[in-house]
């Protein structure tokens, strides 16, 4: 899947004289990944191809985006890298595992196909981009319905409609949905004003929930378009570091999140 113009290949390995992975201490079970970045990770993010051997991604302060092959048992190998005049605040695989979304401080989001090696803006905000998630939905429709111990448990199953877009937020305050299928995009598809700067988000369709740096998480509902359906001030005293959205193990949608913070404590919401 990777391009003859990748830094990988004949040529000499861009992380060193070698592209695997070695333990730094023989009785630690923990593994070290070779060509790790020359400045603090912001972001990991493993592919969702499940079918072959996953990518791992990471994206750091260094403006580099890097990815590695996790083999069977564990060993990592260089695959690519991709260098952005910017600070990486944030990346997303596409569904397909073929392309990386990369959110910047020099305020751009851009696509990495990395077959090709090539890179493209899809993207701009009027700040720098913190967040970045693909957002590949399907809608669903009621199909039945039962009561459980005095709760009403609905059963669903997909539409067979489907849409994807991009989501970035941004600390201009704005939450902003970008179209792919016809690039490159000359502006968003939907553009929401917040109160505050976006600190961190996450996707789990057809819920999107964003923190924001006021210790407020907006919650969206992505179905025919982005509609807040709460605004939630959280019960963390300082500021929000990642937010991560679980599902109701009775139908698989997603029911809630977990907030954590730089103060090293962790917040859950539940029954959105």
């Amino acid at each position: 899947m990777f391009g003859s113009s990748s830094s990988f290949g004949a040529k000499p390995s861009i992380f060193g004289s070698t592209t695997t992975t070695t333990t730094t201490n023989p009785n630690s079970e923990d593994i070290a990944v070779e060509g790790s970045p020359d400045d603090t990770v912001q972001v990991l993010r493993f592919s969702p191809n499940v079918n072959e051997k996953p990518l791992l991604s990471a994206g750091s302060w260094d403006g580099v985006v890097r990815v590695w092959m996790v083999n069977d048992n564990g060993q990592c190998e260089g695959k690519a890298q991709q260098n952005i005049p910017a600070p990486i605040l944030d990346l997303s695989w596409t569904d397909d595992g073929t392309k990386i979304f990369i959110a910047a401080g020099d305020k751009e989001v851009r696509l990495w196909d990395l077959a090709s090696n090539q890179v493209a803006v899809v993207g701009t905000h009027d700040g720098p981009v913190k967040t970045c998630h693909w957002i590949k939905g399907r809608e669903y429709i009621w199909v039945d319905y039962k009561i459980f111990l005095s709760e009403l448990i609905y059963t669903i199953q997909p539409s067979g409609n489907n849409y994807s877009c991009l989501m970035t937020g941004s600390w201009d305050k704005t939450l902003r949905f970008w179209d792919m299928r016809q690039l490159p995009t000359q502006s968003s598809l939907a553009n929401i004003t917040l109160p505050e700067r976006v600190y961190c988000a996450d996707v789990l369709y057809p819920m999107a929930a964003v923190g924001l740096a006021n210790r407020h998480i907006k919650v969206y509902n992505l179905e025919n378009g982005p509609q807040e359906v709460k605004n939630i001030e959280s019960q963390l005293k300082f500021q929000h570091r990642c937010v991560s959205i679980f599902k109701d193990k009775t139908n698989s949608m997603p029911c809630g999140f977990a907030v954590g913070s730089i103060e090293g404590e962790t917040n859950v919401i539940v029954r959105i």
